[in-house]
């Protein structure tokens, strides 16, 4: 968890990769990545600095052990530079590579947590060593192929500068926002309902989350082709991602579904009879999750008009929304009023993440003739 904070600082950092890669000719893109990279280190001593400060001012570590924290900085940073590398490898359609880059990554990550956790028993640090290694080796590893690949011509300019600051900025208010939908109803449900109905819910979390993994494994696979269509900038362009995003809508409501009832039935079978009370959950979690998946589809055309800042209002809302819900429903309802805070909070994503991409790229929706200005 105290990672993926640190990594939020970054924003939207990897998305101006896959924005220009398909618009801008290679100069001008490894241009790009001059600022880029510039942003990727002053983020980077920005946090360092204020981490430090607060280390040695004696804040509190929200549970992260001590010792960690001032290593955040780094391992935060490191981690972004492997997303780059794995954004840029996904616009450049090497599918192959990517693979292999992801499971040799997993493989150093689970094989090191394994040494240190179970031969040199370490614990919880041997874990936490484990992930840290493997993302400062991938994070190093993917500098230098982005260097290797595609070199940067060392010249900076404040246009792209700018240009990267605005998309990826008001994405930090979204990511951390999104972090908080999805944790604080622990928080309420512990305080509420108990540490035993903690622990049913987040089985029936768990399980319902498989949507959201289909849902994110297509979006990698298709954001490359999405941009590349879009900048094409032809009415065909445009109605082949209109009848795309139909048809994955329509796939994952469908599979939400299916996965929710079959879930239902499996999980007395693999989960301790403690937490069978999860099955009820599994089916509306799962359901909650297409509204999840609608607004990630439509979530790339702000990326592509630039109008990222949209999105440093609509999540903190949806957080808001979320919390107020989370409040009001779960001393009445229990865990159903958990869910349904979570569900209304991804359903006022999606509405207003598609209006302000309607508003800013105009798509033929309905009629595949339909005239576009």
């Amino acid at each position: 968890m105290g990672v993926s904070l640190f990594i939020a600082l970054y924003g939207g950092l990897h998305l101006n990769i896959s924005r220009t890669y398909f618009k801008l000719d290679i100069n001008k893109f490894s241009r790009l990545l001059t600022s880029i990279y510039l942003m990727l280190v002053s983020i980077w001593i920005f946090t360092t600095i204020l981490t430090t400060l607060y280390y040695f001012a004696g804040g509190t570590t929200f549970g992260l052990p001590r010792n960690w924290l001032l290593a955040m900085p780094v391992i935060a940073a490191m981690g972004m530079a492997n997303l780059l590398n794995l954004t840029l490898l996904r616009s450049q359609e090497r599918p192959l590579q990517y693979a292999r880059w992801e499971v040799s990554h997993s493989i150093i990550n689970m094989g090191i947590s394994y040494l240190l956790v179970a031969h040199v028993l370490l614990g919880a640090d041997g874990r936490m060593l484990g992930i840290s290694i493997a993302i400062l080796v991938f994070g190093a590893l993917g500098i230098l192929r982005i260097i290797k690949t595609t070199p940067s011509t060392g010249h900076f300019s404040a246009e792209d500068t700018k240009q990267v600051i605005a998309i990826s900025l008001p994405l930090i208010p979204h990511v951390l926002s999104s972090a908080a939908i999805t944790s604080i109803d622990l928080v309420f449900i512990r305080n509420y309902l108990g540490e035993n109905a903690v622990g049913i819910y987040s089985i029936g979390y768990q399980f319902g989350m498989v949507v959201m993994l289909f849902s994110d494994a297509f979006l990698k696979a298709w954001q490359p082709w999405f941009f590349k269509t879009m900048n094409k900038e032809t009415l065909h362009s445009k109605i082949a991602i209109v009848k795309g995003i139909w048809k994955f809508s329509l796939i994952l409501a469908v599979s939400a579904f299916a996965w929710g009832i079959l879930a239902t039935l499996m999980l007395p079978y693999v989960a301790n009879i403690r937490y069978v009370d999860a099955m009820y959950l599994i089916l509306p979690i799962s359901l909650s999750y297409i509204f999840f998946g609608w607004y990630q589809i439509v979530f790339p055309f702000l990326v592509y008009a630039g109008r990222t800042s949209s999105m440093a209002y609509i999540t903190p809302l949806a957080a808001c929304i979320n919390i107020g819900l989370n409040y009001l429903l779960i001393p009445k309802y229990g865990y159903s009023g958990a869910i349904i805070a979570t569900a209304l909070a991804y359903f006022f994503m999606f509405s207003v993440t598609f209006y302000a991409a309607n508003k800013y790229v105009k798509m033929p929706w309905i009629a595949k003739n339909q005239h576009i200005a």
